[in-house]
């Protein structure tokens, strides 16, 4: 919780919790077809490619720019997304 109210510009606080609710809905996507331990490697895998291609386009928009710390942003708020599967939902 520190991590996400320590981030100053609110729409990254918008995108932390957009890519926790992807890693879910990634989650009970592929929960049937892997075990979890390949499961939570797969989900971390496409949240953070989502967020990678979410800054390639970035680069071609106007008054955007990329940034690696954006797709850091983006994985560990995937992460969280796992945290809340495993802890929270009491799943995998």
């Amino acid at each position: 919780l520190y991590y996400f109210w320590s981030l100053e510009v609110p729409v990254k606080r918008v995108h932390f919790l957009e890519y926790s609710f992807l890693a879910v809905l990634v989650y009970r996507a592929l929960r049937r077809r892997f075990a979890p331990p390949a499961l939570h490697a797969l989900v971390g895998l496409c949240v953070t490619v989502v967020g990678t291609g979410e800054e390639m386009i970035a680069i071609f928009l106007p008054k955007r720019f990329a940034a690696l710390t954006d797709v850091i942003f983006d994985a560990t708020g995937g992460v969280l997304g796992l945290l809340v599967v495993k802890f929270v939902l009491r799943e995998g």
